[in-house]
């Protein structure tokens, strides 16, 4: 699985050793309610991927993200995308073998390979975060379902099952 995705992303110890989150992932990210109200796209998503026509290079997202949008490769083989935000996709490749999203932004997600096992998250997530590296050097949770994370290199590798409604900020 990884071995088709070694041209884009090179996978180091669980998580993105050669992927750049600071400037390349997002420009500016600010997550209110249940999605995204505004985000701005660099020029990259990973260090080796380059997004200027596939799929956007800058990209406004109000309310619902997209209501119906079919991706044929960059950065996945097949991700099927409907509703608000997802209401069923597959990950046909890396990074997940198996995504399943449902209501705000994920019920419920399982994920076959790197960064986690399996993660279940209750409500909407992320009130705002802030993207450094691998994959996550400092993340800032204003709300549900933590207050507060530092993530330290790859964070979770077998994470088995969590429910972060239990984790205390």
């Amino acid at each position: 699985m990884r071995d088709n995705f070694n041209s884009f992303v090179e996978w180091a110890s669980c998580s993105f050793q050669s992927v750049e989150w600071a400037s390349c992932l997002f420009q500016s990210v600010k997550w209110a309610s249940c999605w995204f109200q505004s985000v701005k796209w660099a020029s990259c998503w990973f260090q080796s991927v380059e997004w200027a026509s596939c799929p956007f290079q800058s990209v406004e997202w109000a309310s619902c993200l997209f209501q119906s949008v079919k991706w044929a490769s960059c950065p996945f083989q097949s991700v099927e995308w409907a509703s608000c935000p997802f209401q069923s996709v597959e990950w046909a490749s890396c990074p997940f073998q198996s995504v399943e999203w449902a209501s705000c932004p994920l019920q419920s997600v399982e994920l076959a390979s790197c960064p986690f096992q399996f993660v279940e998250w209750a409500s909407c997530p992320f009130q705002f975060v802030e993207w450094a590296s691998c994959p996550f050097q400092f993340v800032e949770w204003a709300s549900c379902p933590l207050q507060f994370v530092e993530w330290a290199s790859c964070p979770f590798h077998p994470l088995g099952q969590t429910d972060f409604r239990r984790c205390t900020p």
